[in-house]
């Protein structure tokens, strides 16, 4: 499917690497898209000039790392990715919940169950559609591809708000309106 995809969406471009470039870019996403709900405290409370330093700090290591590893070492297409995706799971799995439970009154173990269970959802779902749903998904044009994109965000959508609340919470929010 991942072919079909690339060469519907960068004809010109297309190359074998790309479904696997793509998924080592978009590993980070699983960590961090889940983090804004706990990342957000910090906006509330008016102290994101610390978590933006680290921020960048991270992003300057990783821009001299990648540099520096093709000027000295090689130009193997995944190292780069690789070294962006290391620290950017690094900064938001450790720093940020480190830095939120030292400016809250939430348990580190609290933040991590959060994170963890939010991951294992994520993971659950990309291992049942790429066994279970790929066979299904067959995509011949734009019309299918915007479809299946609507389709896996809603669920998507549905997926996060139950791995970020409570059944309690969400029950509440529901019996309110």
């Amino acid at each position: 499917m991942a072919p079909i995809f690339f060469k519907l969406w960068i004809p010109s471009e297309y190359s074998p690497s790309l479904p696997w470039l793509s998924m080592i870019l978009l590993l980070p996403v699983i960590i961090y898209s889940n983090m804004w709900t706990i990342y957000n405290y910090t906006i509330i409370i008016n102290k994101i000039k610390a978590p933006s330093v680290a921020l960048l700090i991270v992003g300057g290591v990783s821009s001299v790392l990648s540099v520096i590893y093709v000027k000295c070492i090689g130009r193997n297409i995944y190292v780069i990715p690789a070294i962006t995706t290391f620290f950017s799971v690094a900064y938001y799995l450790f720093y940020i919940p480190i830095f939120v439970a030292r400016k809250s009154s939430l348990t580190i173990g609290k933040i991590y169950l959060i994170i963890f269970k939010s991951i294992f959802i994520a993971f659950s779902f990309i291992f049942f559609s790429w066994f279970y749903l790929k066979p299904f998904l067959l995509i011949g044009g734009w019309f299918e591809l915007v479809g299946f994109m609507v389709s896996f965000g809603l669920t998507g959508f549905v997926l996060h708000v139950l791995s970020i609340f409570s059944l309690f919470e969400i029950r509440s929010f529901l019996n309110r309106g």
